[in-house]
């Protein structure tokens, strides 16, 4: 897999967890003086969706961290999320709300940080995501489509980056979802009516797998896909076991080198997990279904910049 494919795919990972999390109004229940009085040392917020269903454009969707001028850009462009009806439903499981809690936690080896967490569980109907145009500094890179997507109730936690001069998030996200179909269009000549893309079918993430890899209906999954380590002792940096005590977030940061102006964008996933993908087709190429199972990624970095 080329560098670029490789940035696409994270970067495709990483527009899903930053978007997964739609803003919708919440409206206020009252609660009576007694059931009042039982509640002690609650904080945050805890919300429910009932028959609602959404349609979601957005024209641009564009993140940037660095404080160069002229600013750079990653770019989703014509966002487009729809439902088998055309509308996706918000409904969420009734014991899992969505919830958002902001708080201190003690990491492994004794630090304090301050992190978002928030229980999300309302996309275990399914919808779809398009983006019409993938744009970084500038650069045309294609289209994406995640069709018929649906993802058990997960945890995101985010945070903002440790250290002094350091910018952009650290985040971990436990989930396990499936993907009808997911394709990359990176060449569709209108004029010689030619459009070449990677598609990749009956994507599955999840903790564990069972049934044999080279025959998909056989497949079951359990446990959640872990991307990041944010409190530490889940995924250690490496396979030594004399160093396990530091937490290992996932990582994603956009910076730009003044003396040259040049953008890049650094990456890093540590992932522990199983993942199975039902089929995968590159320019016209089958190559069958694909298993990689008992994954534990210490350090998945990946740094890109159009051009080089």
């Amino acid at each position: 897999m080329t560098r670029r494919t490789t940035f696409i795919v994270a970067a495709a990972l990483i527009v899903l967890f930053l978007l997964h999390a739609n803003p919708a109004p919440a409206a206020m229940t009252e609660v009576s003086d007694e059931a009042l009085s039982s509640v002690s040392a609650q904080a945050g917020i805890n919300y429910n969706f009932g028959d609602f269903g959404v349609r979601l454009a957005w024209d641009s969707i564009r993140y940037s961290d660095t404080d160069s001028d002229p600013k750079q850009w990653v770019e989703f462009n014509d966002v487009t999320v729809t439902g088998p009806d055309g509308y996706f439903w918000l409904d969420c499981p009734v014991d899992y709300p969505m919830t958002t809690d902001m708080g201190d936690y003690t990491t492994v080896d004794g630090q304090s940080r301050t992190a978002i967490a928030m229980q999300i569980s309302n996309h275990v109907n399914p919808r779809t995501w398009e983006v019409g145009e993938f744009r970084f500094a500038g650069q045309e890179l294609g289209s994406l489509l995640f069709d018929t997507c649906t993802v058990e109730p997960s945890l995101l936690r985010i945070s903002a980056r440790q250290g002094t001069g350091v910018q952009g998030i650290d985040y971990e996200y436990l989930t396990r979802w499936n993907t009808q179909l997911f394709r990359y269009t990176y060449q569709n000549d209108e004029a010689l009516g030619t459009t070449l893309s990677m598609d990749v079918a009956n994507i599955n993430l999840a903790g564990q797998a069972t049934g044999a890899p080279e025959d998909p209906s056989t497949w079951e999954f359990s446990g959640p896909f872990r991307v990041g380590d944010i409190i530490g002792g889940r995924i250690d940096f490496d396979d030594d076991p004399a160093n396990q005590a530091y937490p290992n977030p996932a990582t994603f940061d956009v910076a730009t080198d003044t003396s040259t102006n040049t953008t890049a964008a650094y990456i890093n996933v540590p992932l522990q997990g199983t993942i199975r993908m039902g089929a995968v087709d590159i320019g016209g190429t089958g190559f069958g279904p694909i298993a990689i199972d008992g994954i534990t990624a210490h350090y998945l970095s990946v740094r890109f910049s159009p051009g080089n």
